[in-house]
């Protein structure tokens, strides 16, 4: 069978369309409800929003590890940094380096959330010398921040946004070049 549309990231667990292949992005406690089994395609990362402390960083990295066979799990994240959420920007910074590593143990890509960190990840990019790919989920930058984003050797991902003319994704999305993108409903 094959599928002729991917949505790259949404949070629904329960599919209408058959003609859309959906990889639904799960937490970590998400998995432990067993909720991973009712999808056919997930991702799995800690959003920077609900960063709490270590001790849960380190069990929802065990909930992860356990799943790490499941071949519906195609990627980690969501993950990433997030400069207007009140976690502190150390510890989330700490955190997706987590989430860097086990990409690249378990060679699968990483979804990226980021909010005016642009800089920030590209940078991590570079140092971590990181090889799976990185899809920024959202996005909604400049054409500068589009290219350089691709330079580095990452996906970009759009959504509704699109649908408004007055934003910058719909802006720069006509020079995206094919390959380089993916759609979402982040429903």
């Amino acid at each position: 069978m094959q599928i002729p549309y991917i949505d790259i990231h949404t949070h629904k667990t329960e599919s209408t369309e058959a003609e859309v292949l959906a990889m639904v992005s799960l937490q970590p406690s998400m998995l432990k409800k067993g909720l991973h089994d009712s999808v056919p395609v997930f991702s799995c990362g800690i959003h920077p929003w609900y960063i709490k402390n270590m001790l849960q960083v380190g069990e929802d990295f065990a909930a992860m590890e356990s799943v790490r066979e499941n071949s519906a799990f195609i990627a980690l994240g969501e993950a990433g940094l997030d400069k207007i959420t009140d976690v502190d920007f150390s510890l989330q910074k700490e955190v997706f380096m987590k989430h860097i590593k086990l990409s690249e143990q378990l060679c699968k890509p990483l979804v990226i959330h980021c909010v005016k960190a642009w800089e920030e990840m590209l940078h991590i990019r570079k140092e971590s010398r990181a090889k799976q790919t990185w899809i920024f989920h959202g996005f909604n930058s400049s054409p500068e921040m589009a290219r350089k984003i691709i330079d580095a050797g990452c996906m970009l991902s759009f959504g509704k946004l699109l649908f408004n003319t007055n934003t910058k994704a719909a802006r720069v999305f006509s020079d995206i070049p094919g390959g380089s993108f993916f759609m979402e409903t982040d429903d």
